[in-house]
């Protein structure tokens, strides 16, 4: 069933070892099941975690606690993808937590428009010049569709 979905789908152990995941994770990431099995999550995607992000998740999960949390993070080939990551201990019939079932959203898309609101609001309230907003909209818009070329035609009063 977690192949149907294009949501990347992974299950770690409790050491954060890959055990297993989807061809959405493939898809999205670049690694095949036989390149990640066994190998620690943090070598292989979260390479820009903060000091301490994996700590503060395996308290949680000890706990049996899930996890929600918005990571950049790269792939295979280095790409970034923004990804909604929603990690939920599994625990055994002792109590104890035995894997971690992680579902990732790419929200690229979304962060990109979100990054671009927020610089357009900051500069209003900074008060820069129009000219120098609209431009910098063009420039953001051309990072985000490089295959549209932004341009302003004409500003008047």
């Amino acid at each position: 069933m977690a192949d149907e979905t294009d949501a990347a789908i992974m299950i770690t152990d409790v050491h954060a070892r890959v055990a297993y995941h989807n061809s959405g994770f493939t898809k999205m990431f670049g690694w095949t099941l036989d390149e990640t099995h066994r190998k620690p999550v943090s070598s292989l995607l979260v390479r820009q975690a903060s000091e301490g992000f994996f700590d503060d998740i395996h308290r949680e999960f000890v706990v049996g606690r899930s996890v929600k949390v918005d990571e950049l993070i790269l792939n295979k080939f280095g790409h970034r993808h923004w990804c909604n990551v929603i990690c939920s201990p599994v625990m055994g019939l002792d109590g104890e937590w035995k894997y971690t079932l992680s579902v990732l959203l790419d929200i690229t898309r979304t962060k990109i428009y979100e990054v671009l609101n927020n610089s357009v609001l900051e500069a209003v309230a900074r008060d820069l010049p129009l000219i120098e907003v609209l431009e910098m909209v063009c420039e953001k818009v051309e990072q985000i569709a490089p295959e549209i070329s932004a341009s302003i035609l004409q500003v008047d009063e």
